[in-house]
Formats: structure tokens, sequence, C-alpha cells
């Protein structure tokens, strides 16, 4: 009885040695700062560590970053390079192929504009840790702090997800200027005339009647009249604390919109939801059809399908809304999702 006691206690210390032999050591950890990633500027981290105990398993090596207070840096939304907590990280994931392995030079990218910095010259720092990925996210071990100097403008770029971000400037006279892109509400980023989807035209009739008509809408060169084929629609506003008060256009239409008094700058800061609440409204709550006006019915045929020809004279069918009388952009809703 004694005897299997102690081989029990024996396998409970040689487990506890084994889950305490699962760690990383970094030897050394030196920065790229003039790195470039597919098309992205940006800085490389590179790390030499050895891992124990962890043949097999995945582990996370995690670049964090910190503000000049050494508090956790908040990140500006810019996708793939943050915590779920809003924090700025850059991470890379590996297999460790044995049960003691060395790493010379693992290196870990982040671009420059995931990197929220605050206008004028600051010190920065980052600390790289190493994880068990299998065992609740625990650290096997961690660099030492590392320190490096950045400079910010007074214009931040924030992301928003869907593709819309924005850049907001701190003016000299206490003003606030945001330029806001986003994937264009009508060919959704595609670029091309949602109408004849960049054909610039389409052939119709029979046998000797056959011809090839001009798209209405794009005029023949297949982009979309919206965003004049940039894909994006871009928003401007300009937010003055003492009224108040945010002033904006947007770019293609040319049309001028004023929000109400009152609300603080963090509600005013150019994002989706904001840029959308500013532009004219449909009923029904969405965002009014710019084509039709919020009719539903096609703006060439005014809903009879057909319409008169100047250069034939005469009536023809209308091949904008291909012979349905109402609006191709929004089907007849009369407004945009």
């Amino acid at each position: 009885m004694k005897f299997r006691m102690f081989l029990s206690v024996i396998s409970t210390f040689g487990a506890m040695l084994g889950a305490m032999a699962q760690t990383a050591e970094f030897e050394k950890v030196w920065c790229d700062y003039a790195a470039t990633h597919d098309g992205k500027q940006g800085m490389t981290i590179h790390s030499a560590f050895s891992v124990s105990g962890m043949k097999g398993r995945e582990i996370s090596v995690i670049a964090f970053f910190y503000d000049s207070d050494r508090e956790s840096l908040k990140s500006n939304g810019y996708p793939g390079y943050k915590t779920s907590s809003g924090t700025v990280c850059a991470w890379k994931d590996t297999t460790v192929p044995y049960e003691s392995a060395s790493y010379r030079d693992y290196s870990v990218f982040i671009p420059y504009e995931a990197l929220s910095l605050a206008p004028g010259e600051h010190t920065y720092y980052f600390r790289v840790y190493v994880r068990d990925d299998a065992g609740g996210s625990r650290v096997l071990g961690n660099s030492e702090w590392q320190s490096f100097s950045g400079t910010g403008s007074n214009t931040q770029r924030k992301y928003y997800g869907n593709g819309t971000y924005a850049d907001i400037t701190d003016n000299g006279d206490g003003t606030v200027t945001t330029v806001t892109y986003s994937p264009c509400t009508i060919c959704h980023g595609r670029k091309r005339c949602n109408l004849c989807q960049g054909q610039g035209g389409r052939w119709g009739g029979y046998g000797n009647y056959r011809r090839y008509t001009i798209c209405t809408s794009c005029g023949g060169d297949g982009r979309c009249k919206y965003c004049m084929g940039s894909g994006m629609n871009v928003f401007t506003s300009t937010y003055h604390s003492g009224t108040q008060t945010t002033v904006g256009k947007d770019l293609f239409t040319g049309k001028t919109y004023v929000s109400g008094s009152g609300g603080s700058r963090s509600e005013r800061d150019g994002s989706d939801e904001e840029v959308r609440s500013t532009l004219p409204m449909h009923p029904n709550g969405e965002p009014l059809c710019p084509d039709c006006k919020g009719s539903g019915k096609c703006h060439i045929c005014q809903g009879k399908r057909v319409y008169y020809n100047r250069h034939c004279s005469s009536y023809v069918e209308c091949s904008y809304c291909r012979e349905t009388g109402t609006c191709p952009m929004c089907h007849g809703r009369g407004s945009i999702r």
C-alpha cells in the first residue's frame, strides 16, 4: 500500500514537473522600422526565443503595444491588429515541432496605419508574449520592455468596418474636420454601373432591327455615376465646438447638411452611423434613393415604361428600367438599404 502511494506521489510530481516545463524564454528582440508587407509600410518585430514542453501544440507570438505611460495603446479600429477589448497588437501562430524548440528569428509585422499615434513625437513601448493557445491563452513567457519613438499627426484615421474609414483632423481653431470614405451605396464598391454591369450598353431587337443602346445611366462608360467609378462615397463634415453643430457635405451630390446643436465630440467622430443620419431619409427610415428621389418610379420614363427619344423623334421602350417602370436602383422601394 505504501509502495502504491509512493508511486502515486512520484506520478503526481512528474506531472507537475511536466507542466512547469511548458515555458518560453526570450534571448533578444529587435525591430526593423522600414519594413514593407503586402504593400503596407510598417515595422517588423523580430524575436529569438526557445519553447519547452509544447511539442505538437499551437502557440501564438503576440506583440502588445503601449503608450508613453505604458498603458495599452487604444486601437483606431484597423482590422486584424487589435484585441477584443480594442487595444493594438500583432500576432502570428505556429505549431511547435519539438519538445525543445528554438526560434532564432521569428517575425511579426504591423502596418503603421494600425498604430494610433498621438500628435507630435512620443515614446511608445511594446512587449512580446508567447501564449499556449490550447491552454486558455496561458502565457508561457514574455520579453523585456522595448521602446521606440513615433510621430503622429493632427489627422487620425479610424476604421469602422465594412470598408468604411474616416480621417479626423483637429484644427488650430478648435474645429474638427472629418472626411469619411464608405463603399458606394449604389454600386457597393464594385465601381461599375449597376444597370449595364459595366458593359456601357446592351443589344436589343431582332434581325435587321437589332441595335446597340448606350446605357442611359452611365452614358456608355460603364462606371457607376454616383461615385464616378471610385467605388467610394466621400462625405466631409466640420464640427464646431462653440455651437456644437456639424456642417457636412456629400462631395458627389454636392448637398450640404447641418446637424443640430448638442452632443459630444465622440458622438460626432465621423462614424458611418452619423453620416447615414445626415443623409435625406425616406419615411420608411432608410436613406432616400438618389435616383428616383423616393418615388420608386424610373426617372427616365416616369413609370410609363416608354419615353420620348429626341434622337429618333418617337416613343421607345425604356431600357433603363427594362420596361418595368420601377427604379432599377432601389427596385421601387424609394430608399436604399
